[in-house]
């Protein structure tokens, strides 16, 4: 919980050079590995009396950024999104997801956190992290191989926080320790996706050269308090297969 970011040599934010600190009680011995165009669900709930989060642009922003990148998702097979907590367990266990993303308003202190869902009746849900991994227990098949918790507080609840709850379960587990601004929010988990998705980048990696990516991100210095993402990792080796990108030739209908 100490400021880890603002470890600075001469000057310099150690983060933004790709630095990150480790903390381990033992060594992971299992390796995973991402399925070509993993099933993504995107959990990203508007309740009613909360402030506006901005997630139906951010999440049309990432099913974009994907669909460029792999045809597979342009259509609903591999990607889902949800907003209350009747769809996320129906989806859960019909879609089976590879990736869990929840982004939307979080309520945490030392002793829990709470995601807060729509309501069925158009008000406010919230659950805390512990209901999520019963829900992941429950489910067929193996639980997600990555999720990220993207809210305030995600990682303040102690033992019953995300990363505690979830990495009993979830190889990799990213949430954030402390407010989560919008527009610090939305493009580090554009930063993320790119890094995991696209490039195939161990989660572990792209948390920690995300803060060297400020001026792609149209960010500054002073944003990186709001950038909080802290990463559970289960895992030895972590491999992906990112889509290939598509030829320029082969989209050219006229090339001969």
């Amino acid at each position: 919980r100490l400021p880890w970011l603002l470890l600075a040599d001469r000057g310099v934010f150690l983060s933004t050079a790709g630095w990150s600190i480790s903390l381990a009680d033992q060594v992971p011995r299992q390796s995973f590995e991402l399925p070509p165009s993993p099933k993504i669900l995107v959990i990203a709930p508007q309740p009613a009396g909360w402030g506006a989060t901005g997630g139906q642009e951010h999440i049309a922003d990432l099913k974009e950024l994907l669909e460029n990148a792999d045809p597979s998702y342009l259509d609903d097979s591999r990607f889902k999104t949800v907003s209350t907590w009747t769809a996320f367990l129906t989806h859960l266990k019909s879609f089976q997801p590879d990736i869990l993303y929840y982004y939307g308003h979080g309520k945490g202190d030392r002793h829990t956190t709470r995601l807060v869902f729509e309501d069925d009746a158009s008000g406010d849900d919230e659950k805390p992290l512990a209901d999520i991994q019963t829900a992941l227990q429950g489910t067929p098949g193996q639980p997600p191989l990555l999720a990220y918790i993207n809210c305030c507080q995600g990682d303040a609840g102690g033992l019953l926080g995300a990363g505690r709850q979830l990495s009993a379960l979830v190889p990799a587990v990213v949430t954030n320790r402390t407010a989560a601004f919008i527009s610090a929010a939305r493009p580090q988990a554009i930063a993320l996706w790119e890094a995991v998705l696209l490039r195939g980048e161990p989660p572990h990696k792209a948390v920690s050269t995300m803060r060297g990516r400020l001026g792609d991100l149209g960010l500054s210095t002073a944003d990186t308090r709001w950038m909080t993402p802290v990463v559970y990792g289960n895992y030895t080796e972590w491999r992906a297969h990112p889509p290939t990108p598509p030829s320029r030739l082969d989209r050219d209908p006229h090339w001969q």
